[in-house]
C-alpha cells in the first residue's frame, strides 16, 4: 500500500516512506531599455502574469519584467536557475519600431509566469494578451487590443480603435477613441464615455442587466438583454457583449 501525505512546510511530499521535497519559489527581475523613433508598434504576452503598459519618453521603451518560478519534476533545471536565464535574457525582441515581448518557448521558461510594467512613447499600438492575469493599459494614441483568458482588462484614454475580450474576467474602459468592442465570456463590463460622447451602440448580455446613462435613440425592438440604438446622432461603433454579467455605459 502506498501512503500519501503532505506536510504544508516545506511542502514535501512521502511516498511510500520516501521524502521528495519542493523549494519555495524562486523571483527575480530584469529591466531593459531600448530606442525608437516613430510611431512603436507593440506585442505583448505572458502565460501567467500581469501586463502594465503607460505613456513616457517619445524616443524610449522601458520594459520591466518580474518573474516567479517554481520547480517541476518535468524540468532539468531548478527554479532558481530559470529565473537566472530569464534574467540574463528576457523574451525582447525588437525590429526598428516593432517591439515583440513574451515568445517563451524552450526549457528556461517552463512553469515561469513573467509580469510586465512597460513605458512606452504615446504613439503607441498595442496588442496585447495573458493567459492568467490582468491587462492595464492607458494613455496610448494607437490602438489598443487586449485579450486575458482569465482576468481582467482595463483600458483608459486610448486614441485609436479599443478591442478587450475576457474569458473570466471584467472589462473597464474609459474614453471612446475610435471606437470600441468589448466581449466577455463571464464578467462585467463597464464603459465611462464623455457625456458629450456620440456613436453607435449595441449591447448584448446572456443574463445580467444593461444600464446606459446616455440618451438614446432606439433601433429596432426595445429588449431586456439587447440594445441597438444611437446616441447624440451616432458616431464610432461601440459594440458590448457579455455571456454572464451587466454592462453599464456611464
Amino acid at each position: 500500500m502506498i501512503h500519501l501525505r503532505a506536510a504544508v512546510l516545506g511542502t514535501a511530499l512521502v511516498l511510500g516512506g520516501s521524502a521528495v521535497c519542493f523549494a519555495q519559489p524562486a523571483e527575480g527581475s530584469f529591466e531593459r531599455t531600448l530606442k525608437v523613433s516613430g510611431e512603436l508598434t507593440l506585442d505583448v504576452a505572458t502565460g501567467s502574469g500581469r501586463i502594465e503598459v503607460h505613456p513616457g519618453s517619445s524616443d524610449s521603451v522601458v520594459i520591466r519584467g518580474r518573474v516567479v518560478a517554481s520547480d517541476s519534476w518535468f524540468s532539468g533545471l531548478s527554479a532558481q536557475e530559470r529565473v537566472r536565464r530569464v534574467e540574463q535574457n528576457p523574451p525582447i525582441e525588437q525590429s526598428g519600431n516593432s517591439i515583440r515581448v513574451g515568445r517563451t518557448d524552450g526549457e528556461p521558461y517552463n512553469n515561469v509566469s513573467i509580469s510586465y510594467d512597460i513605458t512606452v512613447p504615446a504613439a503607441t499600438a498595442l496588442r496585447a494578451s495573458a493567459g492568467s492575469g490582468a491587462i492595464r493599459a492607458e494613455g496610448i494614441k494607437g490602438s489598443a487590443r487586449a485579450t486575458a483568458g482569465s482576468g481582467s482588462i482595463e483600458l483608459g484614454d486610448i486614441g485609436g480603435a479599443m478591442e478587450a475580450r475576457a474569458g473570466s474576467g471584467r472589462i473597464l474602459v474609459r474614453g471612446l477613441g475610435s471606437g470600441i468592442v468589448a466581449h466577455a465570456g463571464s464578467g462585467s463590463v463597464t464603459l465611462e464615455l464623455a457625456q458629450t460622447a456620440a456613436f453607435d451602440l449595441s449591447v448584448s448580455t446572456g443574463s445580467g442587466g444593461i444600464d446606459v446613462g446616455h440618451p438614446m435613440t432606439m433601433q429596432g425592438k426595445l429588449s431586456r438583454h439587447s440594445v441597438n440604438a444611437t446616441v447624440r446622432g451616432g458616431g464610432p461603433r461601440v459594440d458590448v457583449s457579455t455571456g454572464s454579467g451587466s454592462v453599464r455605459i456611464n
